[in-house]
């Protein structure tokens, strides 16, 4: 039996924006991108109703015992991240073009596909988080949407991996044979390294609210390179002139690839072609470390050559809102 939405039979105008300070966008499986929050695409998201931007729900595991008071904390993990968006479709052009951008609106949307929900605050900041549709049956509707040119529809949405990405925040270290100013104004590169020394003061930081598994890129021609934190320290392959080697370092999909670098020009950016894998290379797989949550650590860096490195992160967030 179908749930009838307890809703107007249709708007007697654009719905009016709800969203001031907040824009919530859809990537659909089909590549097609929503502004939720603009009353003015035809699919808009009433602002009454938006669930999955709070904190993600976690699954304690506790130990009891008949003869100890209270519990044993065992640890908590993350659970799958539901998201539920109260959508209106509408068009006020005729039902043959409702018709045709409510198919538009639902081929965005599959079960077995991701789409990518992006929420945008005030001052820039941005979180994105990848989701498939879950379908609910029995949908029932209060009138005829074709002839009214409107629907409400209720939109829930599963995060299999439930943690908000934020921006990438990288930062570069190049080792240079004469000594050059700590600080260089002109990029890409932050701060200069002396060649074959290990500093102590490279250090990089995690505003996310989890561990961040960093991507290590080192930028040829560097005939050693040595990267690690927390006394976790990798050997790197030699880099020649003109290529690059990028390390993502999580566990769950751990790999080394070389690539030709072409440095950015005027109007073109940099690019990275012609990949080629050396992650049997990777010997000390073991020594990789994560960047711990809400702090800054040293890193530990020694390059020997004329070439660069860089560590990226994307912090993870428990919650947007």
């Amino acid at each position: 039996m179908g749930i009838l939405l307890g809703v107007p039979l249709a708007p007697s105008s654009l719905p009016n924006n709800q969203w001031e300070d907040v824009r919530i966008i859809w990537r659909g499986v089909d590549g097609s991108t929503w502004d939720l929050t603009d009353p003015t695409s035809g699919v808009y998201l009433n602002r009454d109703g938006v669930e999955g931007l709070h904190h993600v729900d976690f699954q304690e595991w506790v130990q009891k015992s008949p003869t100890v008071p209270g519990q044993q904390f065992n640890g908590a993990q993350a659970e799958p991240r539901e998201l539920f968006f109260p959508i209106e479709v509408y068009n006020e052009n005729g039902s043959a073009e409702w018709a045709q951008q409510n198919d538009q609106w639902w081929k965005s949307l599959s079960p077995r596909a991701y789409g990518e929900v992006t929420v945008v605050l005030p001052g820039g900041r941005r979180f994105t988080i990848a989701a498939r549709f879950k379908p609910k049956a029995g949908k029932a509707f209060a009138s005829d949407p074709i002839h009214d040119g409107w629907a409400a529809y209720g939109v829930t949405l599963v995060a299999d991996a439930p943690f908000f990405r934020g921006l990438p925040r990288a930062e570069s270290w190049k080792a240079n044979p004469a000594p050059l100013p700590f600080f260089e104004k002109n990029g890409p590169h932050l701060v200069n390294i002396a060649s074959g020394h290990t500093i102590g003061s490279a250090s990089f930081d995690n505003p996310g609210d989890e561990e961040a598994w960093p991507i290590w890129r080192a930028f040829g021609p560097l005939e050693t390179v040595e990267v690690g934190l927390a006394g976790m320290i990798v050997d790197l392959p030699v880099v020649d002139a003109g290529k690059v080697i990028v390390i993502d370092t999580d566990p769950v999909d751990q790999r080394l690839i070389q690539y030709d670098y072409v440095p950015a020009t005027p109007g073109q950016a940099a690019q990275f072609i012609n990949p080629v894998s050396r992650t049997a290379e990777l010997t000390r797989r073991d020594d990789f470390a994560p960047i711990p949550p809400g702090q800054k650590v040293k890193l530990q860096l020694a390059l020997t050559g004329a070439g660069s490195v860089q560590v990226e992160i994307t912090p993870l967030h428990w919650r947007v809102l």
